[in-house]
């Protein structure tokens, strides 16, 4: 007859795969890693990011006299609170570290965010002097200084120009004429085709 797995033995299968979770959340974020897992992936990446955390605590034990023998044993050990804290610092520690290689590694120059979201970034911390100019949805071309832009989820996309200058442009791209007059104009989502960023942002 096979024995059922105790009350303890299932906490401590948890507490087993739980440091590979918070890994993997931790090096996502760091890392700027922002698709959507699912269930499956999220269980499998974190059973493969709990083994090594898993060995290096129990190489840590053991460099410290500490010898599990059974799967017991490492129940008990885990009711200490210097194991504990231990066992959650390898996690940290493991998924922090496998972050940063990422972040500056692969996703090296790669922003969290929505574009927009990281422009709008860029627009508050100056505030004035970011040239634009705008392609509309009907075919014409403004120029001005970006006064105001959006921000948020759900929220639609607009755009307020200060001093803007509309651009006649001929056939083959040449400026034909230009009009100024109004103080400042207002671009609405459905508005905007395209956004031409004329003043570095330094992203």
């Amino acid at each position: 007859m096979t024995d059922v797995p105790s009350v303890s033995d299932v906490l401590t299968i948890i507490f087993l795969l739980l440091p590979g979770f918070v890994a993997i959340h931790i090096a996502r974020r760091l890392g700027r890693y922002e698709f959507t897992l699912t269930d499956f992936e999220t269980t499998t990446w974190s059973l493969f990011g709990s083994l090594p955390i898993d060995a290096a605590f129990v190489g840590v034990l053991a460099i410290f006299g500490v010898r599990l023998t059974s799967f017991s044993d490492l129940s008990n050990e885990l009711l200490v609170p210097g194991a504990a804290a231990l066992f959650v610092a390898l996690a940290l520690i493991g998924g922090g570290a496998t972050g940063l290689v990422l972040r500056y590694t692969i996703h090296k120059g790669v922003r969290q965010g929505a574009v927009w979201d990281v422009i709008f970034g860029q627009f508050m911390k100056r505030r004035k002097g970011i040239w634009i100019t705008v392609y509309t949805s009907d075919g014409k071309e403004y120029q001005g200084a970006l006064a105001w832009m959006s921000q948020g989820p759900n929220i639609p996309k607009e755009i307020l120009l200060r001093s803007p200058i509309e651009v006649f442009r001929s056939r083959d791209g040449e400026v034909q004429n230009t009009l100024e007059g109004a103080d400042s104009i207002y671009f609405r989502d459905s508005n905007i085709d395209r956004v031409a960023f004329e003043t570095p942002l330094g992203l």
